[in-house]
Protein backbone atom coordinates (compact mmCIF):
# COMPACT_ATOMS: atom_id res chain seq x y z
CA UNK A 1 0.00 0.00 0.00
CA UNK A 2 1.04 3.45 -1.15
CA UNK A 3 0.35 6.52 -0.18
CA UNK A 4 0.77 10.33 -1.78
CA UNK A 5 -0.26 13.61 -1.00
CA UNK A 6 -1.49 15.60 -3.64
CA UNK A 7 -1.31 19.59 -3.43
CA UNK A 8 -4.86 21.28 -3.44
CA UNK A 9 -4.91 21.94 -6.92
CA UNK A 10 -4.45 18.48 -8.21
CA UNK A 11 -6.47 17.43 -5.52
CA UNK A 12 -9.27 19.31 -6.39
CA UNK A 13 -8.97 18.54 -9.95
CA UNK A 14 -8.47 14.93 -8.98
CA UNK A 15 -12.27 14.83 -7.16
CA UNK A 16 -13.83 16.44 -9.70
CA UNK A 17 -12.60 14.41 -12.90
CA UNK A 18 -13.67 11.26 -9.89
CA UNK A 19 -17.07 12.21 -9.42
CA UNK A 20 -17.74 13.21 -12.91
CA UNK A 21 -16.85 9.64 -13.86
CA UNK A 22 -18.92 8.38 -10.67
CA UNK A 23 -15.76 7.29 -9.02
CA UNK A 24 -14.08 7.37 -5.91
CA UNK A 25 -10.52 8.94 -6.04
CA UNK A 26 -8.86 6.24 -4.55
CA UNK A 27 -10.81 4.24 -7.81
CA UNK A 28 -9.74 6.96 -9.92
CA UNK A 29 -6.38 7.02 -9.12
CA UNK A 30 -6.05 3.74 -9.22
CA UNK A 31 -7.30 3.28 -12.54
CA UNK A 32 -4.75 6.85 -13.51
CA UNK A 33 -2.09 4.68 -12.22
CA UNK A 34 -2.56 1.91 -14.41
CA UNK A 35 -3.32 3.40 -17.46
CA UNK A 36 -0.17 5.31 -17.38
CA UNK A 37 2.25 2.45 -16.15
CA UNK A 38 0.74 0.25 -18.99
CA UNK A 39 1.37 3.18 -21.88
CA UNK A 40 4.91 3.38 -20.41
CA UNK A 41 5.83 0.02 -20.13
CA UNK A 42 4.39 -0.76 -23.67
CA UNK A 43 5.66 2.53 -24.82
CA UNK A 44 4.23 4.31 -27.91
CA UNK A 45 3.90 3.08 -31.26
CA UNK A 46 6.45 5.02 -32.55
CA UNK A 47 9.35 4.02 -30.03
CA UNK A 48 8.08 0.27 -30.75
CA UNK A 49 9.24 1.33 -34.24
CA UNK A 50 11.92 2.71 -33.77
CA UNK A 51 12.97 -0.54 -31.05
CA UNK A 52 12.31 -2.69 -34.55
CA UNK A 53 13.65 0.04 -36.81
CA UNK A 54 17.27 -0.96 -35.16
CA UNK A 55 17.16 -4.26 -36.47
CA UNK A 56 17.34 -3.31 -39.92
CA UNK A 57 20.10 -2.11 -41.88
CA UNK A 58 19.02 0.46 -44.42
CA UNK A 59 21.92 3.08 -43.53
CA UNK A 60 21.36 7.07 -42.62
CA UNK A 61 19.56 8.48 -45.82
CA UNK A 62 16.87 4.97 -45.92
CA UNK A 63 16.34 6.13 -42.22
CA UNK A 64 15.69 9.72 -43.20
CA UNK A 65 13.45 8.52 -46.04
CA UNK A 66 11.50 6.60 -43.81
CA UNK A 67 10.91 9.17 -40.96
CA UNK A 68 10.17 11.71 -43.71
CA UNK A 69 7.49 9.12 -44.34
CA UNK A 70 5.96 9.15 -40.69
CA UNK A 71 6.29 12.39 -40.17
CA UNK A 72 4.30 13.21 -43.78
CA UNK A 73 1.91 10.92 -42.88
CA UNK A 74 2.26 8.73 -45.66
CA UNK A 75 3.67 5.80 -43.50
CA UNK A 76 0.92 5.28 -40.19
CA UNK A 77 2.16 3.69 -37.59
CA UNK A 78 -0.81 1.83 -36.01
CA UNK A 79 -1.73 0.28 -32.64
CA UNK A 80 -4.12 -2.98 -32.96
CA UNK A 81 -7.13 -3.37 -31.13
CA UNK A 82 -8.19 -6.00 -28.95
CA UNK A 83 -9.34 -7.24 -31.89
CA UNK A 84 -7.18 -6.94 -34.62
CA UNK A 85 -4.64 -8.91 -32.10
CA UNK A 86 -7.04 -11.88 -31.96
CA UNK A 87 -7.22 -12.14 -35.47
CA UNK A 88 -3.68 -11.71 -35.78
CA UNK A 89 -3.44 -15.09 -33.32
CA UNK A 90 -6.12 -16.81 -35.32
CA UNK A 91 -4.36 -16.46 -38.09
CA UNK A 92 -1.16 -17.40 -37.27
CA UNK A 93 -2.80 -20.60 -36.01
CA UNK A 94 -5.08 -21.12 -39.62
CA UNK A 95 -1.52 -20.44 -41.22
CA UNK A 96 0.38 -22.41 -39.29
CA UNK A 97 2.22 -24.96 -42.00
CA UNK A 98 3.09 -22.09 -44.00
CA UNK A 99 4.07 -20.26 -40.93
CA UNK A 100 2.52 -16.86 -40.72
CA UNK A 101 4.94 -14.44 -38.27
CA UNK A 102 3.56 -12.20 -36.52
CA UNK A 103 4.15 -8.96 -38.55
CA UNK A 104 2.74 -10.93 -41.27
CA UNK A 105 -0.53 -11.71 -39.18
CA UNK A 106 -0.72 -7.68 -38.23
CA UNK A 107 -0.31 -6.76 -41.22
CA UNK A 108 -3.60 -8.50 -42.74
CA UNK A 109 -5.39 -8.47 -39.34
CA UNK A 110 -5.18 -4.55 -39.45
CA UNK A 111 -5.87 -4.01 -43.05
CA UNK A 112 -8.73 -6.44 -43.13
CA UNK A 113 -10.08 -4.04 -39.56
CA UNK A 114 -9.32 -0.93 -41.87
CA UNK A 115 -10.92 -2.34 -45.29
CA UNK A 116 -7.41 -2.26 -46.86
CA UNK A 117 -7.58 -4.52 -49.68
CA UNK A 118 -3.45 -4.09 -51.06
CA UNK A 119 -0.64 -4.99 -48.60
CA UNK A 120 2.57 -3.12 -49.66
CA UNK A 121 5.25 -5.94 -48.55
CA UNK A 122 8.87 -7.03 -49.20
CA UNK A 123 8.06 -10.63 -48.05
CA UNK A 124 8.00 -12.47 -51.39
CA UNK A 125 5.84 -15.42 -49.38
CA UNK A 126 3.16 -12.72 -48.62
CA UNK A 127 1.07 -13.41 -51.47
CA UNK A 128 -0.23 -16.71 -50.03
CA UNK A 129 -2.32 -15.10 -47.50
CA UNK A 130 -5.90 -14.09 -48.10
CA UNK A 131 -7.60 -11.05 -46.87
CA UNK A 132 -11.01 -11.65 -45.12
CA UNK A 133 -14.26 -10.65 -47.20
Amino acid sequence: MRSLRLDPELDEKVQRAAAALGESVSEFIRRSAETRADHTLTGSPSERFADVAGTVSVGATGWRSLWRLVQTGRLVIADLSQSAVDRAAYLMDTYSDTPMDLADATLVALAEEQGHRRIFTLDPDFHVYRLRG
